[in-house]
């Protein structure tokens, strides 16, 4: 059982084009993001992820995907971005 509701889940055309030359699945790191791993994000951020889940708050989670691209979810929506 998921800690939090994702909400709705969005993506940008950028992400989905990075994930598309990745050769990798949105829903692979969809479902990294729902188990609570937070991917390359500092351990300040996943201390802050932790009292975002107490308090339902906005979730921060960064992937690099495995061609070196960064995929970044953020959550409000599940919002998945190329940086």
């Amino acid at each position: 059982m998921n800690r939090f509701n994702p909400g709705q889940v969005v993506t940008t055309p950028g992400a989905l084009a990075a994930l598309e030359a990745s050769g990798e699945s949105l829903f692979d790191y969809l479902t990294r993001h729902l188990s609570d791993d937070w991917g390359d994000i500092s351990a300040e951020d996943a201390r802050e992820n932790e009292l975002s889940l107490e308090n339902g708050w906005r979730l921060l989670s960064a992937y690099t995907l495995k061609n070196r691209d960064r995929d970044l979810g953020d959550y409000g929506c599940t919002h998945l971005a190329r940086w």
